[in-house]
């Protein structure tokens, strides 16, 4: 079975730009295009942790937020929104026309931070696993 790739949908400059320059403020950001738009990964593993995106005729950046703050900043409204493809929850989309960029900084500084982008040391390096033996009989 063969999968084609999606079109890319058209972003503007303004906001994609507006994006690079906070993502960019970040350390160990890279950007990368999947599903037809930018995606700005972190961490080791590298996880998204904002996008740019264009559906439905609207322009959207899109931050990983968690449940608590998705629940939160839905109950203010415009410019936030739900994702329609957002099972767990945890991103938010806000409208490119009426979003405030010292306030995104913020909730791109905390996704960044979520996926463990910057972290020299993320943690301590886990222990291999230990394999035990099933006794014979």
């Amino acid at each position: 079975m063969s999968f084609k790739a999606r079109p890319a949908a058209a972003v503007s400059d303004r906001a994609l730009a507006l994006l690079r320059e906070l993502c960019g403020a970040l350390p160990g950001v890279e950007e990368t295009r999947s599903w037809g738009h930018p995606n700005f990964r972190a961490g080791r593993p590298a996880r998204i942790f904002a996008a740019l995106e264009r559906a439905r005729g609207v322009e959207r950046i899109c931050v990983k937020v968690g449940p608590e703050a998705r629940d939160a900043l839905l109950a203010e409204g415009e410019p936030y929104a739900a994702l329609p493809y957002d099972a767990r929850g945890q991103w938010i989309g806000i409208d490119v026309d009426q979003v405030d960029p010292s306030r995104l900084a913020v909730l791109l500084d905390l996704a960044h931070r979520d996926v463990g982008g910057g972290a020299e040391v993320r943690s301590a390096p886990r222990k291999p696993a230990v394999r035990r033996r099933r006794p014979a009989g």
